[in-house]
C-alpha cells in the first residue's frame, strides 16, 4: 500500500474508530511494491492484496477467528471451556491489517530443508490486530499502526504485543505433532490386528498394566490458522486453528499421516501379548523348547505344546517342537511389528475422526507461553513443528502450559473406545445424550470456482443408569465423514463414510464373583468370546478380581465403513421378515441368569433364540399387543413347550427380567425397533440414490432411539452381527468385538479379550 494513498483515503473517512457508520472493510489495495520478511532463512514477499479492517461492533466478526467479538465468550471443546485469542470489549476497537505473501527458502535451501512444513508457493496470509480506544480518530490510529506494523514472523514483535494484540498467520501445509496412547485402549479397536496371528476361532486374551503407554507422531495436511495474542502482560496465548475455509491448499482433502514414535514402547507390552497369542505363560513355552523333541515332554508339557500348536495353526500331525521354535521366534518379531501397526491404525482412525469434526473456533492445540520462553518456541511454530512445545509441556517445563489439544485438555489420551480419541468426554455431557447428531462443515472457496463443502457427523448417543453406587452405560455411535470436499455445492449421501460403535459398559463397584457370568454372557453374544469358553473366561476374569473387588467391564462391536454398508444395503423392505430376524435377536438377548427354574430356557442362547425368539416375534408382528397379551402368550407356549416352572415366571407378570415386565418398563420397544427399520432404509436410498446429505440425519433421529433400551441395544449388536456372519471375508473383517476389563478403582490393569 501506498501511504500517501492511504492518506488521501482516510482524509475521506475522518471518524472516530467507534463510530457506527464504518464498514468492517474499511480498505482494500494491492501493495505498491513488494516488502521482503524474513524468518530463519526464508523470505516472505509481501506482494499482493493488503487490508483494512475496523471490528468496533459485536456484530462484527472475524474470519480467522482470532477475535470473538461477544463478550465474555470462551470457546466450547467436548468437555470444557477454554479462553479465546482476543475477547471483544466494548469500550475498545480493533483494527486488522491483512496481507498476501508468498514464501520461498534461501538460494541454496529450499523451504523444507530449512525446516518448514508449510506450501509457500501455495501462498500465504498474515495478519496483525491492533487495539485502539473507541474515541481514537481513525487516520492517526491506521497511520501510527502501519509506522509500526507487528508481523508474527518476527519473535521480537510477538514479546512486544500490547494486551489485546495479537499476530496470526494463516497457510496450507502441514502441522506435526504427538500423542500418547493406552495400550489397553489400542486394543480395544485393533484387537483383530493381533487375533489374525491365531488359527480361526481362537480367543485372544491380553493382560496389561492400565499405565503402559504407546507414544505416535502424526501429521495433518490441511490449511491453518496460527496465532500468537496477549490477554496477560506475563504471557502470550498460543493456537493452531484449522481455517475456516480453504483458499490456498492445492489439495482439497485433509490427510493425517501417524508413525510409532518411540520403539521401546512395544517391549512394554510384547510379553503379555505374546503370552496371549499363545495362550500360556512365556516361562512355560520357554521351558517346553529346551527339549529337543515332542516325545522328550511330560504328559502336561505335551498338553501345552499340542495346543499352542493349534492356537498357531500348524499342521498338528506333523509338527516338531523345532517348528514351534522357529514359529515362536518369527512370532516374537512379527507381533513387534504388529504392534506398532496397531497404534498406528489406533491413533489415525482417532486422529481422522476427530479432526475431521473440529470446528474453525476451537483450537487443536492451544497453549500459555511466559514472556521469556516466546523465542525458543516461535520459529518451530511458525514452521508447523508442534513436538518442540508438546514434549516440554510433557515434561511439566517451566513457563508453558496447555489449554487444549485436539478437543482435550491432556497430551495423554483418555479411552480412547470406539472412533474417538477420547471416549470418557463424552460422559460429562449434562444430560448423559447427544440427540442430535452434531455437524462440522469444512467450505472450500476460492476466487473463481465453485463453492464446495466439506460434512463430518458425529452422533454420538450415550446413556447411564445408576443403581446404587453402580453404573450401567449405553453408547452408540454413527460416524459419516468426507474425505474429500463434495463435487457440488450440497454433498450428497453416497460421498460419506459410515462406521458404528456400539458399547455396553458397567462401572461395578464392589463387584461380586457371581455377577461377572452377566457380563461373560454379554460378551458371547456380542462374539467377543466363543460359547464354549464361557466357564475357562468366567474363570479368568474372576481369578484376581475376587469378591467386593472395583472392576469396571466394557463390551465394543464396532463396525467399518464396509461392514456398516453391508448391514444397511442388506435390510429388507419386508417388514414382517426384518421382525422376525430381530426378533431372533431380542430372544437371544434375553438377560442371562442361574436361576434354577430358568436355566433351561436362559442360559443357552442357541435356546433364547429358539424359545423366546418366536415370542418376541410375535410382539413385533402384533400392534396391538401389550404387556399382558405378551404374558398370556408367553405362558400357553411355555406350557406347550413343557416348561411349567417358566411358563409361572413369565406369566406372573411381576419379574424384572420377564417378558411381560420388560414390556411394562418400556412401552415404546416396538415402535423404537420399527423406526429404526425405517432409519435405515432412509440411509439406504439416500447412498442408493445419491440424495442430499441431510437424510443421514432423518435416519439418525429414526435410528438412535433403539438403543437407548438395555434390551434393545443387545439384540441391536447381535442383530448386526447375525448380518456380517454372512457376508464375505472382508466384512467380516471390518468388524471389532472386544470385551475390556478393568481393575479397581486405580486402573491397575486392563484384560482385553477377542475372539479370532
Amino acid at each position: 500500500m501506498d501511504l500517501d494513498k492511504i492518506g488521501e483515503w482516510l482524509d475521506s473517512v475522518d471518524r472516530k474508530l467507534k463510530d457506527p457508520s464504518l464498514a468492517r472493510d474499511l480498505h482494500e489495495a494491492k501493495l505498491s511494491k513488494p516488502v521482503a520478511l524474513k524468518l530463519q532463512g526464508a523470505t516472505f514477499t509481501l506482494d499482493g492484496k493488503a487490508g483494512i479492517h475496523v471490528h468496533n461492533s459485536k456484530d462484527d466478526t472475524d474470519e480467522d477467528g482470532v477475535l470473538l467479538t461477544k463478550e465474555g465468550e470462551s470457546l466450547e471443546t467436548d468437555h470444557h471451556k477454554i479462553p479465546p485469542q482476543i475477547s471483544f470489549k466494548p469500550s475498545k476497537v480493533w483494527l486488522k491489517y491483512r496481507a498476501e505473501a508468498t514464501a520461498k527458502g534461501s538460494a541454496s535451501r529450499s523451504l523444507e530443508d530449512l525446516g518448514f512444513s508449510l506450501d509457500g508457493n501455495a501462498g500465504v496470509s498474515l495478519s496483525s490486530y491492533r487495539v485502539h480506544g473507541g474515541e481514537e480518530k481513525l487516520k492517526d490510529a491506521v497511520l501510527g499502526d502501519l509506522k509500526s506494523l507487528k508481523t508474527i514472523l518476527s519473535a521480537r514483535q510477538v514479546r512486544e504485543l500490547e494486551i489485546g494484540e495479537a499476530v496470526s498467520m494463516r497457510a496450507h501445509g502441514r502441522i506435526e505433532g504427538s500423542l500418547t496412547f493406552a495400550w489397553s485402549d489400542v486394543f480395544t479397536t485393533q484387537m483383530s490386528v493381533l487375533t489374525d496371528t491365531l488359527a480361526t476361532n481362537e480367543t485372544l486374551g491380553i493382560k496389561v498394566g492400565a499405565n503402559a503407554s504407546a507414544d505416535v507422531t502424526f501429521r495433518v495436511n490441511d490449511e491453518f490458522v496460527l496465532t500468537f495474542a496477549r490477554d496477560h502482560s506475563a504471557h502470550v496465548r498460543v493456537a493452531v486453528r484449522k481455517a475456516k475455509d480453504r483458499r490456498f491448499g492445492a489439495k482439497l482433502s485433509a490427510s493425517v499421516g501417524v508413525e510409532f514414535a518411540d520403539p521401546r514402547k512395544v517391549q512394554e507390552v510384547l510379553k503379555p501379548v505374546l503370552e496371549g497369542v499363545l495362550g500360556e505363560p512365556e516361562s512355560k513355552i520357554e521351558e517346553i523348547l529346551a527339549f529337543r523333541e515332542l516325545d522328550d515332554l511330560s504328559e502336561r508339557q505335551r498338553e501345552i505344546a499340542e495346543k499352542v500348536i493349534d492356537r498357531l495353526g500348524l499342521d498338528d500331525a506333523f509338527a516338531e517342537l523345532e517348528d514351534l521354535r522357529d514359529e515362536v521366534k518369527a512370532l516374537r518379531v512379527k507381533l513387534e511389528g504388529l504392534l506398532k501397526q496397531a497404534a498406528e491404525l489406533k491413533a489415525k482412525i482417532g486422529l481422522s475422526y476427530e479432526y475431521s469434526r473440529v470446528r474453525q473456533k476451537t483450537s487443536l492445540l492451544q497453549a500459555k507461553i511466559a514472556n521469556n520462553k516466546i523465542s525458543g518456541y516461535h520459529a518451530p511454530l511458525v514452521k508447523g513443528k508442534l513436538r518442540p512445545i508438546l514434549d516440554d509441556i510433557d515434561a511439566g517445563a517451566a513457563g508453558v502450559s496447555l489449554e487444549s489439544y485436539m478437543n482435550q485438555d491432556s497430551l495423554k489420551v483418555r479411552r480412547a473406545f470406539g472412533f474417538s480419541l477420547g471416549i470418557g468426554k463424552w460422559w460429562s455431557l449434562s444430560d448423559r445424550s447427544e440427540k442430535e447428531l452434531d455437524e462440522t462443515v469444512d467450505i472450500l472457496a476460492r476466487p473463481g470456482e465453485e463453492t464446495r463443502s466439506r460434512v463430518s457427523f458425529r452422533g454420538l448417543s450415550a446413556f447411564e443408569v445408576r443403581a446404587g453406587r453402580n453404573q450401567k452405560r449405553i453408547s452408540g455411535d454413527l460416524s459419516a465423514s468426507m474425505d474429500d470436499f463434495s463435487a457440488s455445492l450440497e454433498p450428497k449421501a453416497n460421498e460419506f463414510d459410515f462406521g458404528f460403535h456400539l458399547m455396553f459398559q458397567w462401572g461395578e463397584r464392589k463387584l461380586k464373583r457371581d455377577e461377572i457370568p452377566l457380563h461373560i454372557d454379554h460378551a458371547m453374544l456380542w462374539r467377543a468370546l466363543a460359547p464354549e469358553e464361557r466357564e475357562d473366561w468366567t474363570a479368568q476374569v474372576g481369578t484376581g478380581f475376587g469378591d467386593k473387588q472395583d472392576v469396571e467391564m466394557t463390551c465394543q462391536v464396532k463396525f467399518d465403513d464396509t461392514a456398516f454398508r453391508w448391514f444397511i444395503m442388506g435390510i429388507g423392505e419386508d417388514q414382517d421378515f426384518e421382525d422376525a430376524r430381530f426378533g431372533q435377536a431380542m430372544g437371544a438377548a434375553m438377560p442371562w441368569t442361574d436361576r434354577k427354574a430358568l436355566r433351561e430356557v436362559r442360559q443357552s442362547e442357541e435356546r433364547r433364540r429358539r424359545y423366546y425368539g418366536a415370542l418376541w416375534t410375535r410382539y413385533l408382528q402384533s400392534p396391538s399387543m401389550q404387556a399382558s397379551g405378551l404374558e398370556a402368550l408367553a405362558k400357553e407356549n411355555f406350557r406347550a413347550w413343557r416348561f411349567p416352572k417358566v411358563a409361572r415366571f413369565e406369566g406372573a407378570g411381576n419379574h424384572a427380567t420377564s417378558m411381560g415386565m420388560l414390556v411394562a418398563r418400556n412401552t415404546q420397544m416396538r415402535r423404537r425397533w420399527k423406526e429404526f427399520h425405517a432409519g435405515c432404509l432412509r440411509l439406504q436410498r439416500a447412498i442408493l440414490d445419491r440424495k442430499p446429505y441431510t437424510e443421514i440425519r432423518k435416519a439418525y433421529r429414526s435410528m438412535r432411539p433403539l438403543w437407548s433400551n438395555e434390551l434393545l441395544a443387545r439384540a441391536l449388536g447381535i442383530y448386526m452381527l447375525d448380518r456380517a456372519s454372512e457376508g464375505a471375508p472382508s466384512i467380516k473383517a471390518g468388524v471389532e468385538r472386544v470385551l475390556t476389563v478393568t481393575r479397581d478403582a486405580n486402573n491397575a490393569s486392563v484384560l482385553t479379550i477377542s475372539l479370532s
